[in-house]
């Protein structure tokens, strides 16, 4: 690093001041109003268990913390998180913090396949990351784990943030919330083992999209399981893509017992919601539903997905809600009202699609054998692309390798 780019980070974290911090813990801001000519090119700025809130953020003396990185940072800059644990006592709060289309601010772990820990104390006095009002930045390679509070809180009409190849975990609320935000990403997110001790695990999901200002948002390669509420809950909020994604045994708590609703996916709730879009997906072992609209407003559009072992497989009721080319085995289906089912396996009058095995820690769980009755038993749709004739049904399109 030049000498004058290290006194320009001196400069812009220096102290920290009375502006650097709140009631709630220290907060970031990168407000851009410093003129170009007192503007830097990208860069990396470093963050390590040892390092100091008064250090410059150089590979030789990195920050102690995320926040202060990123009061330093301008768009496509990277924030490196060293490998190791990062024990906080309240909350992480990221605000009016951004990037640009083209350049995003990035904050990931430093080595390859290795997740830095953001974990909180047993005395803390508030937790998780909250990025609120920001724009245009990717977190990734993180573990976020133990917070008293959601793990992740994407907020304050934030768009564009992009969570990839983060395992979020044994939280106090949600593992991640989505609140009156539009427009992000959630890809390659394991979001497990949330449970809400207060609420006595009723509020406790993997996965939260909520508020009507919560639209188009993707969850794309998303697992969430043994959480004490629901897997996926898109309360109140419309327009979400889920595709690819995995939910199993959500509903218990820590100790193994019935807790919250316990679907797999819920697709509404509300006053306003619905309007979202599930594309090859598995809800398996769920304690209640695999998918289940849950009184969503507006119709959703549900599309080659697997359902399997939930006591009821699909939920639609009270809408013209589009239903293609699923697989429902082993649960009941309730379905009243308008609802639109076309090729799926009970419209089929296909019960056993002969699965190679049903054996979740097997690679070839819930794959279909050669001469499945429900491969190339669907119809095509602009949304999933297939092998044979015509899709098959659910989730995994039958490979013969």
């Amino acid at each position: 690093m030049d000498e004058g780019r290290r006194r320009f980070l001196r400069a812009a974290v220096g102290g920290v001041g009375l502006a650097g911090l709140s009631v709630a813990g220290y907060r970031a801001t990168n407000q851009f109003d410093s003129p170009l000519s007192q503007r830097r090119p990208q860069a990396d700025i470093y963050v390590a268990p040892n390092g100091s809130t008064t250090n410059d953020g150089t590979k030789g003396s990195p920050f102690a913390r995320i926040e202060s990185a990123l009061e330093a940072s301008t768009p496509g800059d990277v924030v490196l998180v060293r490998d190791g644990t990062y024990k906080r006592r309240g909350f992480v709060e990221i605000q009016n913090v951004s990037g640009t289309p083209d350049n995003p601010i990035r904050i990931r772990g430093e080595a390859k396949k290795v997740r830095p820990t953001i974990t909180w104390r047993k005395n803390a006095y508030g937790g998780g990351i909250v990025i609120e009002n920001s724009e245009h930045l990717r977190f990734e390679s993180l573990e976020i784990a133990r917070s008293p509070n959601r793990g992740i809180r994407i907020t304050g009409s934030s768009s564009n943030i992009t969570l990839r190849d983060l395992d979020v975990h044994q939280n106090g609320h949600a593992g991640i919330t989505i609140t009156n935000s539009e427009s992000n990403r959630l890809v390659g997110v394991v979001s497990h083992d949330n449970y809400d001790e207060e609420s006595f695990g009723n509020n406790a999901d993997g996965v939260q999209v909520t508020g009507e200002g919560s639209a188009d948002n993707l969850l794309r390669q998303v697992r969430t399981y043994r959480n004490s509420d629901d897997g996926v809950d898109l309360y109140q909020s419309t327009g979400t893509t889920i595709e690819d994604s995995i939910s199993w045994n959500n509903g218990v708590g820590p100790d193994g017992n019935r807790r919250g609703d316990g679907n797999g996916f819920k697709l509404g709730g509300g006053t306003l919601s619905g309007g979202n879009t599930v594309i090859r997906c598995l809800a398996y072992s769920n304690e209640h539903r695999g998918f289940d609209y849950n009184a969503s407003k507006i119709p959703n559009v549900v599309v080659n997905n697997t359902a399997w072992n939930n006591p009821v497989n699909y939920r639609f009721e009270m809408g013209s809600h589009v239903l293609i080319n699923n697989l429902s085995v082993s649960g009941s289906r309730l379905f009243n009202g308008p609802v639109v089912e076309t090729a799926n396996s009970w419209n089929l009058g296909i019960q056993n699609p002969q699965f190679r095995t049903t054996d979740p820690s097997k690679q070839s769980f819930l794959h279909l054998r050669s001469g499945s009755p429900a491969i190339d038993a669907g119809v095509e749709t602009n949304l999933v692309s297939y092998r044979g004739e015509a899709p098959d049904l659910g989730a995994i399109e039958f490979s013969p390798s």
